[in-house]
């Protein structure tokens, strides 16, 4: 491709305690892939008593600049 990448801050997640504000987990996303939406789920789990477990869920797409499509993950 004969095209200029653009310059882009790289995205990432970072979970925080909300009683100590330590931080317990990162994932930093790839470059040119931007979070586009995050939400807190619950989802059906054998590692729990009540057989629910809380999860962080993230959608991404990777843009690279306008000359390109964006792809959704």
């Amino acid at each position: 491709p004969r095209y200029i990448y653009p310059r882009e801050p790289k995205f990432s997640v970072t979970l925080i305690s909300p009683l100590s504000w330590e931080e317990i987990d990162a994932y930093e996303f790839p470059l040119y892939e931007h979070i586009t939406c995050m939400d807190s789920v619950t989802l059906r789990s054998e590692e729990t008593a009540s057989g629910m477990k809380p999860f962080i869920a993230v959608s991404t797409m990777t843009v690279m600049g306008e000359e390109t499509t964006p792809k959704g993950k």
